[in-house]
């Protein structure tokens, strides 16, 4: 129990103290996976998977991309600027994946494939018609967002968590002392 609230404890210090640094790492590896693997050799489980946690992230989180606003080469941008899942041609030919799309939205015009003008076909930077079916806004921002807005009920857990090894640590040292004065008699 005591090592595990060693282990728990320096967690936690590490992460405040690198957390600027995790920060740019978590966006590359976010920026890589949906780059190189999402929606293509969906044979491969890696791939797959990658896929299945995108589209779940976006549509949950209602985000698009990896960070940033409607003008960032990061955000929806990125599927039609970089991705292997453009290049290489996904089946319908959509800029954007649904997952992308406001669940209540009009999947062929958040997708482009109505070939309205404005987003997502045109742009980034984005001058005229912004596509109100579309997600704008970055997963990371987004799930910046979620865990701040969720700081407390974390932050919470984590410290009954403490208490609770705590008190078990208190507990198991206790009746080892209690069994050990009944041995000695």
């Amino acid at each position: 129990m005591a090592i595990i609230l060693v282990i728990l404890l320096v967690t936690a210090i590490l992460l405040f103290v690198f957390v600027g640094q995790m920060s740019g790492k978590i966006q590359n590896s976010m920026k890589t996976a949906l780059i190189n693997k999402y929606g293509v050799n969906l044979d491969h489980s890696e791939n797959r998977m990658v896929t299945e946690v995108w589209d779940l992230m976006q549509k949950n989180l209602e985000c698009c991309g990896v960070h940033g606003g409607i003008n960032s080469t990061d955000s929806w941008a990125i599927y039609k600027t970089n991705s292997q899942w453009f290049k290489k041609g996904n089946n319908r030919k959509a800029y954007v994946p649904d997952s992308c799309c406001r669940h209540d939205g009009d999947i062929i015009a958040c997708t482009g494939l109505n070939g309205t003008e404005g987003t997502p076909i045109d742009g980034p930077p984005v001058s005229g018609n912004v596509n109100p079916h579309l997600y704008h806004k970055g997963c990371y921002d987004e799930l910046v967002n979620y865990v701040q807005g969720h700081v407390l009920m974390i932050g919470g857990i984590a410290v009954a968590s403490i208490v609770v090894i705590l008190f078990g640590l208190i507990f198991s040292m206790s009746l080892y002392r209690s069994i050990r004065e009944v041995d000695s008699y």
